[in-house]
């Protein structure tokens, strides 16, 4: 949608936000739908700053959404993987933090997506998709840093 936006084609956004309102609806999601389908509106009347207050809004939303739908990895099967990857996960930690003390959002994002597609435990995965929810929403860079920096000491004391 962002890319269709950035390109200036209203119909094919028009068929995308159409698309969202029907997906969104039929997994219960009625605000969200609503919401598409009010871009889907003002892409039909060319209504082109109503897109773009709206859209970035419904994007974060919609990330939200689809990562709270992803299957969780279960704390058994994972916690000798998450044994076998901890000086992964610190080394990853530690750019993670780099990155948020550069404001790099691109580099942050890509960290988070290479530690998203490995097996964590429930709590690894849980903090993975807070740091995640809290730059997306809020741009909390530096709460961020700060949060990381707890879960490396922490651990590093577990070790």
């Amino acid at each position: 949608m962002r890319e269709t936006f950035t390109n200036h084609d209203l119909k094919l956004f028009f068929t995308s936000a159409h698309a969202m309102k029907s997906a969104l609806a039929n997994i219960q999601e009625q605000e969200m739908a609503t919401l598409a389908a009010e871009l889907e509106q003002a892409s039909l009347q060319g209504n082109i700053e109503y897109l773009h207050t709206n859209l970035e809004v419904f994007l974060k939303k919609l990330e939200i959404i689809i990562n709270s739908l992803k299957p969780q990895p279960r704390e058994e099967d994972f916690i000798q993987s998450m044994k076998d990857d901890l000086p992964f996960l610190l080394e990853k930690l530690h750019d993670i933090k780099a990155a948020c003390e550069d404001y790099d959002d691109h580099l942050l994002f890509s960290i988070l997506d290479l530690l998203t597609n490995k097996g964590w435990t429930k709590n690894t995965s849980d903090f993975l998709q807070k740091v995640r929810d809290q730059i997306y929403s809020f741009s909390d860079f530096d709460g961020v840093a700060e949060l990381v920096q707890e879960k490396i000491t922490k651990l590093q004391r577990d070790i």
